[in-house]
């Protein structure tokens, strides 16, 4: 069975324009090109994609004014379903196989989740993660020594305070890893901040509101 390849673009992402130029049109039968609307239909194909719950019927529609192909598939929504039930990001690839003449699988090639290694320390939580097979793509540890360690075990060097680094300079990513400081609700924590006198959980003033802070920044973040 052919196969090709195609990237996940971020239009892929937002609307649905899956670019299947790169498969070319003798990928497809015959016919397969209909009218620029819904009412010249061409010839239609089933793709099966993964994730979704029921194959798809599509065409391939031509521009109004060229009279030729968009390289885009008509039904759209689909795309945009399939898109997010695998978690695809821009840049990744899916493969879309030949079964036969008029019917196609389409399914997404594994890739390497991706994570940030927030309050890295010196990477024990990385650790981890890369053993089950993830991607480290940004730490972060404000302690000097902490970083020192780090940088020995993995090679690079972690930023500075989570809170002083622009959302801007955060990369793409699947996983976030964060041991925000556990000081204001461990049994010991707490009991030697109330000994003290001193606010412990969500109302410690600077440890116990960074769960909250990344909380919020990252979820508009992912927004």
């Amino acid at each position: 069975m052919e196969s090709k390849v195609i990237e996940i673009t971020s239009a892929a992402h937002r609307h649905g324009n899956l670019n299947i130029r790169p498969c070319g049109l003798d990928f497809f039968p015959k016919g397969i090109l209909g009218g620029s609307t819904k009412t010249n239909p061409g010839t239609k194909i089933t793709i099966k994609a993964y994730g979704l719950p029921k194959p798809v019927k599509t065409d391939i529609p031509t521009d109004n004014k060229t009279k030729r192909p968009r390289w885009l598939f008509r039904e759209r929504s689909w795309v945009k379903t399939f898109v997010r039930t695998n978690h695809l990001i821009p840049g990744d690839i899916v493969t879309i196989r030949r079964v036969s003449s008029k019917t196609y699988e389409l399914f997404p090639k594994l890739r390497k989740l991706k994570f940030i290694d927030l309050f890295a320390g010196i990477g024990g939580t990385r650790l981890a993660f890369e053993k089950a097979g993830c991607e480290c793509v940004f730490s972060s540890e404000w302690n000097k020594f902490a970083q020192q360690t780090y940088e020995a075990n993995f090679g690079d060097k972690p930023r500075g305070d989570i809170r002083k680094i622009p959302s801007s300079e955060i990369p793409d990513h699947d996983i976030l890893v964060a041991g925000f400081p556990c000081q204001p609700f461990s049994i010991s924590g707490v009991s030697k901040k109330n000994a003290l006198g001193m606010p412990h959980g969500f109302k410690d003033p600077t440890q116990g509101t960074l769960f909250l802070e990344i909380k919020h920044n990252f979820a508009l973040l992912a927004c």
